[in-house]
């Protein structure tokens, strides 16, 4: 048989698999709201999340490897720019977090929809360098 085009329900089940055994559960730190505080109560903004542990396929899904060691130069020499690449079933915003083993990560832009599969593809920088 001829090859004609993508099969999608078969893409998406495969994928399916892959987030049941292959992904990694991790936090999702989804912004809401802030507030611009009481400055003469000595009150600053306050920025509200509401948190969800999600299943996330780091790195492997699209097309290249995790890159954590990657090193970038500052001002006191070089350090770690700890990228990282993911794949989740939720859209992730560029005002969100994403938590794994502890450490926070801040998403640069909002996810792109993989045309494909249905699911969303973020980049990802460590969040206390």
């Amino acid at each position: 048989m001829p090859y004609r085009n993508p099969q999608i329900p078969r893409l998406a089940e495969q994928t399916e698999q892959v987030m049941k055994y292959a992904g990694f559960t991790a936090t999702w730190r989804q912004y809401i709201s802030a507030s611009a505080g009481v400055s003469v109560a000595g009150f600053g903004s306050a920025i509200s999340y509401r948190e969800q542990t999600i299943t996330a396929v780091l790195g492997s899904l699209m097309g290249n490897v995790v890159t954590p060691n990657i090193q970038r130069q500052t001002t006191m020499g070089q350090a770690e720019a700890g990228t990282l690449r993911i794949l989740t079933k939720q859209s992730l915003s560029d005002k969100d977090e994403f938590i794994w083993r502890g450490v926070r990560y801040r998403i640069d832009a909002n996810s792109q929809p993989s045309q494909i599969n249905g699911y969303f593809m973020s980049m990802l920088t460590r969040g206390d360098n």
